[in-house]
């Protein structure tokens, strides 16, 4: 039996180092591939934090801008509106403009003017 095992250790001694430096090999390319992966997904939550401030940033001078139309903008366009229809209404030259226009404009009349004319 002496001779037989050793027949064995003999045979399976270099294919055991092989197999050995095989598994370091494995053991070196997945720690490796681990490192890769968290070093992509450190950078990936960087850049995606940093993308969500610019969006945030564009949300917000989006909405200033829209509030600043809707306090300023919005009834000045709605005042011209309501000037070109009195305008329409004596000049019918501009009557087929106000025409083609009046199905996308949904501003509602002018208090302002409403008060004035029943103080009178």
């Amino acid at each position: 039996m002496n001779e037989s095992e050793a027949n064995i250790d003999s045979a399976s001694g270099p294919s055991l180092k092989t197999l050995q430096e095989e598994l370091q090999s494995l053991r070196t390319l997945v720690t490796g591939a681990l490192a890769i992966l968290f070093i992509f997904s450190v950078c990936l939550n960087i850049f995606l934090s940093r993308q969500a401030m610019v969006v945030s940033n564009q949300a917000a001078e989006a909405q200033k801008a829209v509030d600043e139309f809707r306090t300023f903008g919005a009834p000045w366009a709605n005042d011209f509106w309501y000037k070109l229809l009195a305008y329409s209404k004596t000049h019918n030259d501009i009557a087929p403009i106000i025409s083609k226009y009046s199905p996308y404009i949904t501003a509602s009349p002018p208090q302002a003017t409403n008060n004035a004319v029943k103080k009178k």
